[in-house]
């Protein structure tokens, strides 16, 4: 049960500008101000499970709305070895405050997926879950004085999770059960020309036995042809 809590606290992490159009910057993406469109890729790292992810975010150059999708495979190491997979999705709102400060509320929903592995106590199970989450999430940048296509976005979120579990064991009953807890992620995104973006960040939560889990990210903001 703890290396579910620690997946679905990872993957539903599955992790700040000066004009109001740089909407999911709040959660170290790329700004919508440079495409209506960004692609990223991920990796993350825990104490005893490696991922990654593919993420696809749409959203308005003026703010407001935006929303996206990913998907992911984690992979534990310890003993069961087993892997899983992962689909969510993403939905928030971006308000700028004084021009420097975003504030985006936002929404997560995600499906975890994993195969029957033999047990340490000998059950043969497969383990699945749905993670809900509800947040806020702050940013800013700040661009370099002497690279003007050079700037720097620190973030941070914090987001209350829903996780719900079930294990259905060979030969017996599906098991169930819930848990809530929040969780908090916080990085900084390095941006060239707005358009590419790396993004280094931490998270962690408050479930029993979380990692403190990190995740290294790539992006770019597509601008479709007219």
């Amino acid at each position: 049960m703890a290396a579910l809590t620690r997946l679905a606290c990872a993957l539903s992490l599955l992790s700040l500008a000066t004009v109001g159009s740089n909407a999911q910057t709040c959660l170290g993406f790329p700004a919508f101000a440079t495409g209506p469109v960004n692609l990223s890729g991920s990796v993350s790292v825990g104490t005893e499970w490696w991922g990654a992810g593919a993420h696809a975010n749409v959203g308005h150059r003026t703010g407001g709305l935006f929303g996206g999708a990913n998907i992911g495979q984690i992979r534990f190491v310890d003993d069961p070895v087993e892997s899983r997979l992962s689909a969510g999705l993403l939905g928030g709102f971006d308000r700028t405050t004084g021009g420097q400060l975003h504030l985006c509320p936002f929404a997560t929903a995600a499906h975890e997926q994993g195969g029957f592995v033999t047990r340490l106590n000998g059950d043969r199970s497969k383990i699945s879950g749905q993670v809900l989450g509800i947040g806020i999430a702050f940013a800013g940048e700040q661009q370099s004085g002497r690279f003007r296509s050079f700037s720097v976005a620190p973030f941070i979120s914090a987001r209350f999770t829903y996780i719900s579990t079930h294990e259905a064991i060979e030969g017996a009953e599906t098991t169930k059960s819930d848990e809530t807890g929040a969780s908090v992620v916080g990085g900084l995104g390095f941006r060239l020309r707005d358009a590419i973006q790396i993004t280094p960040s931490f998270s962690t939560s408050t479930f029993e036995n979380a990692d403190l889990v990190f995740t290294l990210k790539v992006s770019v903001a597509l601008q479709p042809r007219r």
